[in-house]
């Protein structure tokens, strides 16, 4: 039993200390672990630092005999606790990456986790209840009283039991958990302690910052966000092995989609390691930080994690690991439908005017109709206003009628004052249905509801669009008449 407790110490110390470091060496991947787990992430961020400073300061504690039943006692405490949260995570269907020890051992939790964390909790309890004697050997060994086997023996038995009734009512309370939680998604009942969605809130606007293209060149949030396409900000970092499981996707996305999605990778860490990840799954189209951080700025806590904008405004909730990354992308590129053919007949889509009034879209028979897709909060159409509004004072009768499709508040649409009827598009259902994949654009409609041109994407474009829907020979009969 000496040589036991002995073996017990020493090698949970080695364990634990090997885990503390990894975690130091990989802060980012043991925030995410702790994300994952459920933990909020300004929490994660300090418990990150605090969880390997617990199991460093337990595994020193293990080696002076003095200390090594309260530094047993704490591992078990910690143990507990972690065996608990790998549990619930488990009976609620979800299999999070256990960064337990680091970069050493990161793997979806499973069974397997639990048994193995039963058995150094086996090993804490072994050394927490032993009993240290006097003189040198026993300062040295830690013996212990003859009844301790039998004391041992009860413990071991008794958390046994308890285990197995623990383990069947946490998993009836996950089944019963499980079936509220469908009840309250098909009743549209919000969870009363639902965690807000992380990042910052849809709707605002992306704040400025400056990076660095791999070669060195600097660029202003303002000149990268430059563009009518949704673009995908991914913050990643060179030390996080999660982070690498995207650079395929990125070069995916940037050879198959960069038509409906811009994907900016935002990495940190030394420039020559980025190169070199990137380089080896054949995609160098990255950012480094240049100043601020700018994960900070979004608050994203954790690698890797990714945030959706639109116009250079906030489009969605940060999505936090890779998996949620890759739903937000799949869910952007869904919505961002190819355009229609020609000839086309347009889609049945109900939308409301500025009275409330409903509109269908497949309503337009009868005349040649330009849609707008507009947003009030979009600086390229804030720019291009006052020539649409001079188009429309100009406006022919051989002119094709404009319908602006707009995003924005009842009120913001109001203010800019449109000749043209406006209908209130804010989930952009019309653009994302006609293949457009931003604003401003627009789009021909004949006679016929029927689609009479591609999508137009730019100020340019969409005013050369309205010059060369009306036709010729109808202006000059005009001018003829005056």
């Amino acid at each position: 039993m000496t040589y036991l407790f002995l073996f017990s110490r020493y090698f949970l110390a080695a364990v634990f200390a090997v885990a503390a470091l990894a975690k130091l060496r990989n802060l980012a991947g043991t925030r995410q672990a702790l994300i994952e787990f459920g933990i909020s992430g300004w929490l994660a961020r300090r418990a990150a630092l605090l969880l390997p400073a617990s199991e460093l300061a337990c595994a020193a504690g293990l080696i002076p005999p003095v200390t090594a039943k309260l530094a047993a006692l704490a591992l078990a405490v910690l143990l507990t606790i972690f065996t608990a949260a790998i549990g619930l995570n488990l009976l609620r269907g979800r299999r999070p990456s256990c960064a337990c020890f680091g970069a050493v051992n990161s793997s979806p939790i499973g069974p397997q986790t639990i048994l193995r964390n039963l058995v150094l909790l086996a090993m804490a309890g072994c050394g927490a209840t032993g009993r240290l004697g006097f003189g040198a050997s026993a300062a040295l060994t830690g013996e212990i009283t003859s009844p301790m086997p039998v004391i041992l023996a009860i413990l071991a038995a008794t958390m046994a039991a308890t285990t197995w009734l623990a383990f069947h009512l946490l998993r009836q309370n996950g089944r019963l958990m499980i079936r509220l939680e469908a009840v309250e998604a098909k009743l549209g009942i919000d969870p009363p302690h639902a965690r807000p969605p992380a990042g910052l809130p849809v709707g605002t606007a992306a704040p400025s910052f400056f990076v660095e293209q791999m070669p060195g060149h600097k660029i202003s949030s303002r000149d990268l966000l430059d563009t009518p396409l949704p673009v995908l900000l991914v913050f990643t970092g060179s030390n996080c092995g999660a982070c690498e499981a995207l650079y395929a996707d990125f070069a995916r996305w940037h050879s198959e989609e960069r038509s409906r999605l811009l994907v900016v990778p935002i990495v940190s860490g030394p420039a020559a390691g980025i190169r070199a990840q990137t380089e080896a799954h054949g995609f160098t189209n990255v950012f480094l930080p240049s100043g601020s951080n700018v994960a900070d700025l979004f608050l994203a806590a954790a690698t890797p994690s990714a945030v959706l904008l639109r116009g250079a405004k906030v489009a969605s909730p940060l999505a936090e690991g890779v998996e949620a990354i890759r739903q937000l992308a799949s869910d952007t590129l869904a919505r961002a439908m190819p355009a229609l053919s020609m000839g086309h007949p347009v889609p049945a889509l109900q939308v409301k005017d500025l009275n409330g009034k409903p509109f269908e879209v497949a309503s337009l028979l009868g005349h040649r109709t330009v849609l707008l897709f507009w947003s009030t909060t979009c600086g390229y159409c804030s720019q291009m206003l006052d020539d649409i509004k001079m188009w429309e004072r100009q406006r022919s009768h051989a002119a094709p009628e404009l319908i602006v499709v707009s995003a924005g508040s009842l009120a913001e649409n109001r203010a800019q004052s449109f000749r043209s009827r406006v209908l209130l598009d804010g989930e952009f259902i019309v653009g994302d249905a006609l293949g457009s994949s931003g604003t401003p654009s627009a789009l021909l409609i004949d006679e016929s509801a029927r689609i009479a041109s591609e999508v137009q994407v730019g100020a340019q474009e969409v005013l050369a669009l309205l010059e060369a829907a009306t036709p010729v020979a109808a202006i000059r009969q005009e001018e003829a008449i005056r």
